[in-house]
């Protein structure tokens, strides 16, 4: 699980890049909060945010994977991530 900081990393940059120019984004973005509270992404960003991950990590989600549990906060997805490539 080495990759797990350098991912938690790419997840957090991509996060500041799409966040809505519209919205108030904080300073900092914390491994444990939940990404949709933030505010940060309207839906156009939820799904960009998704299909980067997707294509950056080499894998598709299905549907049920499509979750708070899975993606809900930066640690969720980079552990996830993780997981689904076999680093877990």
């Amino acid at each position: 699980m080495s990759d797990l900081p350098r991912m938690r990393n790419e997840i957090r940059a991509k996060l500041f890049e799409l966040a809505d120019e519209f919205a108030e984004v904080p300073e900092t973005i914390e491994d444990g909060d939940n990404i949709l509270e933030l505010g940060i992404l309207d839906s156009l960003g939820v799904l960009q945010l998704l299909a980067w991950y997707e294509e950056q990590y080499g894998f598709q989600l299905s549907d049920d994977e499509v979750n708070v549990t899975n993606l809900g906060t930066i640690a969720d997805m980079a552990i996830f991530a993780a997981k689904k490539m076999g680093n877990a």
